[in-house]
């Protein structure tokens, strides 16, 4: 049986056929370098947190009274993971929980004084970790790299 044709993006001006997959594998291999350089980072800095828990801490910081739900909507992780998660931070200390005054239901999450602290050490892990694994590229390259895969997503 004949193999069929790669998937290419049909909408290229200049002609040359991107196989999708292959670029979709460059991405992967791209978010797995960035998150083991992260989790260097923070091992590096006595941070005792899984990724999942950091983007937790990130996202829950970014803008504060974040419900589970929300944090699971944003981070791409599904409900279990964050309920996993939240309850781990809960018990460390870096994570408050109120009582979400519009739904009875549910919960918001704040971080406490323990976990600002933290986020603070994980925003230098952070940067150190992109620091490393773009270090290849010049200011030019790293701005059109962003602006592209931004076009990507929207």
């Amino acid at each position: 049986m004949p193999s069929a044709p790669p998937l290419t993006h049909p909408d290229l001006s200049s002609g040359a056929a991107i196989e999708s997959p292959e670029l979709s594998e460059v991405v992967r291999q791209l978010l797995v370098r960035i998150r083991r350089s992260l989790q260097h980072a923070m091992e590096q800095r006595d941070l005792n947190l899984s990724v999942q828990a950091a983007h937790v801490i990130i996202l829950t910081h970014a803008t504060q009274l974040k419900t589970p739900m929300q944090l699971a909507c944003q981070s791409g992780y599904d409900k279990a993971v964050i309920t996993r998660v939240v309850k781990q931070l809960l018990a460390e200390g870096l994570l408050n929980k109120h009582k979400n005054t519009q739904d009875k239901r549910s919960i918001n999450l704040t971080l406490t004084a323990q976990g600002e602290a933290v986020h603070q050490q994980l925003q230098q892990a952070r940067l150190q970790a992109h620091q490393e694994v773009f270090a290849p590229l010049n200011a030019d390259e790293l701005l059109q790299v962003k602006t592209l895969l931004q076009k990507c997503i929207q």
